[in-house]
């Protein structure tokens, strides 16, 4: 699996509070552009506690209010350090996520080359970790969990967990791995046209549109849920300098606040807390046409979306390229 990253939403169950207790999308609030703001959301900076979990450090985010949140578990990628990603995933926690970050060995072991995990484990690890602390009076996550909406998330090799902890099949093929996960849940998958991850930009972006149209195209997949593949531009993400002193260039672009975050917190918000509904501005963003929405968005160079299964009140998931 070669996608950059992506974003899996498992409802493994009906949410416990309704959607409407929950702040619906805008494009100011969320930080698109040309908001672009990367300050706290509506529950405010979150607390950060350490934990530690079959023997394997696991940081988490949450919200300081006492109230079940839905759970976000991100992935990195390989050689990477919580503080890559750490502006983005306090954002996330503060729009209202409790936030489970794994190791595959330990801060510093998992920079190194060789330290790798493709098949979701530490994901599903970090699902264990939550379910038992919400369930602990003693801990500070008691009542702070819901199970029943999960997020699975993940950067390069951490999107490639994110989709396989979705399958959980060791062994399987690109377009066969996403379109399980596309018939059991939401999915969208970002890239950038200036990624080199893989090949010489712009091959490795139109690769993975490849696996994506392979997989869901063409509307006989038998996906029940949208999937969204969302391509930005060269010009949104070249190298800024704002988070130095790492890249937020071409695969780097998850670094940054304000090019796919957004959407990456809008999809979260509309199937983790709106749960899907379909009269939410959350669908109208991601699935709708007009202003604000993700067709309309100047740094996205191409969309896709696919699905067969209406929203909830009829809004459609469909297929188009931008």
């Amino acid at each position: 699996m070669l996608a950059r990253r992506s974003l899996l939403a498992t409802l493994l169950a009906a949410a416990a509070a309704a959607a409407t207790e929950w702040p619906d999308c805008s494009p100011r609030a969320d930080g698109h552009p040309p908001f672009n703001s990367s300050r706290p959301g509506p529950f405010g900076s979150p607390v950060r506690l350490n934990a530690t979990w079959m023997h394997r450090p696991i940081v988490v985010l949450h919200p300081t209010a006492r109230r079940a949140f839905p759970l976000l578990v991100f992935m990195h990628g390989a050689t990477a350090k919580i503080e890559m990603y750490l502006p983005v995933l306090e954002l996330y926690s503060s729009h209202g996520f409790v936030v489970a970050f794994p190791y595959i060995e330990s801060p510093s072991g998992d920079t190194r080359p060789l330290t790798l995990n493709t098949n979701g484990e530490y994901i599903l690890r970090a699902l264990d970790y939550a379910s038992a602390a919400a369930s602990n009076a003693s801990s500070p996550l008691h009542g702070r969990v819901d199970m029943g909406s999960v997020v699975l998330a993940g950067h390069s090799m951490g999107g490639t967990c994110a989709v396989m902890a979705g399958v959980r099949v060791p062994a399987a093929h690109e377009e066969h791995d996403l379109r399980t996960v596309s018939s059991r849940s939401p999915l969208l998958l970002t890239t950038a046209t200036n990624d080199g991850a893989f090949w010489p930009a712009p091959l490795t972006a139109q690769h993975e549109r490849g696996c994506f149209k392979g997989a869901l195209g063409g509307g006989a997949t038998g996906s029940q849920h949208p999937a969204f593949f969302v391509q930005f531009s060269t010009a949104a993400c070249a190298e800024d300098g704002a988070r130095r002193p790492f890249a937020d260039a071409g695969h780097d672009c998850a670094f940054k606040a304000g090019v796919e975050t957004p959407w990456v917190l809008s999809a979260m918000k509309l199937y983790a807390q709106q749960r899907g509904r379909a009269s939410s501005r959350c669908a109208s963003m991601l699935l709708g046409g007009g202003a604000g929405s993700l067709k309309a968005d100047p740094l996205v160079e191409l969309s896709l979306v696919a699905g067969e299964r209406e929203l909830g009140g009829g809004v459609r998931g469909k297929e188009s390229e931008s």
